[in-house]
């Protein structure tokens, strides 16, 4: 015999569905050593004159129990349930904790040290899932609420941190449209900002929503200074006709309809080049607000897919 030999006895479990697991012999594990609250286990009873072995369920609890769901056969050639009127040892073919044993398609193996649900998957742990139906003991993340009866593992889990509908409720994670982002106090962690980054608003709160799709408004301020500058110009000369108000028949003055008078030469001679123009403008403020939009927003290269989040065995 060997130590981690699971065994447990039973005081006369009849024809009962579910055996009543008694106190280990010495030197033996219990059931509830090898094996978590609702794994599938395979058992064999044995009271010294007849046997039964099958597949069935194991319960922990006080006391813990070995359900005997399917009996694959017994000391006398049939799948029946025995009757065992006395006491009665419940152990396992082979040691516990190096029983492999199928779940929901999935080989599960103690000795691997994986989750005895879900080949290594923890109750609560999500995957991206391409297809459309989601898999037994899986459910879509996508904030649908679920009875914390037929869900009881997944609920011992995730609580009403994403919210209940009513007292028989609970919501799962709600991954439409999102990405998962660390927590920052995940662990026990303090919360200060990773390599110099910014601390984000709320972001040690399990379950917030936090981000948007497009840019945030902002505004880029631009100053502008100019010292003062010069601008050449140049004139290639022009005219200038000087013309006065005459009044025709005002005394000392002649008239007739031949008057003529000369005020004066046309003067041709104003010219000017290489005139400086000084201006000079300081303290100039340009503000550009900008604002994200369209379809696209803020949202890098994606690949679009379901998630799935393990919820364990569903009755």
């Amino acid at each position: 015999m060997i130590k981690n030999y699971v065994l447990q006895r039973c005081n006369a479990p009849g024809t009962n569905s579910n055996v009543l697991l008694g106190p280990a012999p010495q030197d033996r594990l219990t059931w509830a050593q090898a094996y978590s609250d609702g794994s599938p286990v395979f058992y064999f009873l044995d009271d010294g004159s007849k046997a039964e072995w099958g597949v069935g369920t194991f319960r922990a609890g006080n006391p813990a129990t070995v359900s005997r769901d399917t009996v694959v056969g017994n000391t006398s050639g049939t799948t029946a349930i025995l009757n065992f009127t006395a006491a009665v040892d419940c152990y396992n073919e082979i040691p516990g904790e190096r029983m492999p044993f199928i779940n929901g398609g999935i080989i599960n193996a103690p000795s691997a040290r994986l989750d005895t649900h879900a080949g290594g998957m923890p109750i609560g742990a999500s995957v991206d899932f391409w297809g459309t139906v989601a898999p037994a003991g899986w459910v879509f993340a996508n904030g649908q609420s679920l009875s914390r009866t037929s869900y009881a593992l997944l609920f011992a889990v995730l609580s009403t941190t994403y919210g209940a509908p009513d007292a028989n409720t609970f919501r799962v994670p709600n991954r439409c449209e999102s990405v998962a982002v660390g927590r920052a106090t995940m662990g026990g962690a303090a919360t200060v900002s990773v390599r110099g980054m910014q601390l984000i608003p709320n972001i040690s709160v399990l379950g917030t929503r936090i981000g948007h799709q497009d840019l945030e408004t902002h505004a880029h301020t631009l100053n502008l200074t100019d010292p003062g500058h010069t601008h050449p110009v140049s004139d290639p000369g022009h005219s200038h006709v000087y013309a006065f108000p005459i009044l025709v028949g005002s005394p000392g003055i002649a008239s007739g309809p031949d008057l003529v008078l000369t005020v004066g030469p046309a003067d041709t001679s104003v010219s000017a080049s290489n005139t400086a123009v000084i201006g000079s403008f300081t303290g100039i403020t340009a503000s550009v607000a900008e604002n994200g939009t369209g379809d696209m927003g803020n949202i890098p290269p994606a690949l679009v897919c379901n998630v799935i989040l393990y919820a364990g065995p569903v009755p």
